[in-house]
């Protein structure tokens, strides 16, 4: 019957969700799994459908080509709106590769 306060709960949440997605991508990156990927995947989805709940419920709304903003955190961090990134299907660009992939020196 104990009630948390909603900042120390959030705090708690975020704690929880940077571990879990940090476990689920190392994981993916050491052994990587179709099922692992999917996971990923669906990961993504509903994050990105989250922030756009978020957004249409603020009145935000983006423009084509612009990234959604994450919804703010109590903690000040931005990590709510963080992704873990599926290695098969891209993510962000690699600063040690060069334009065609390989290292870059």
């Amino acid at each position: 019957n104990m009630k948390a306060d909603s900042a120390t709960l959030r705090n708690e949440m975020d704690a929880l969700y940077e571990y879990i997605t940090t476990v689920v991508f190392a994981y993916n990156v050491i052994t990587p799994a179709e099922e692992l990927a999917q996971y990923i995947r669906r990961v993504n989805v509903f994050i990105n459908d989250a922030n756009t709940a978020y957004n249409q419920r603020t009145g935000n709304t983006k423009k084509t080509g612009d990234k959604v903003p994450a919804p703010p955190s109590s903690s000040g961090t931005d990590t709510p709106g963080t992704q873990p990134t599926d290695p098969d299907t891209g993510g962000d660009d690699n600063p040690y590769e060069d334009e065609d992939g390989g290292l870059a020196g």
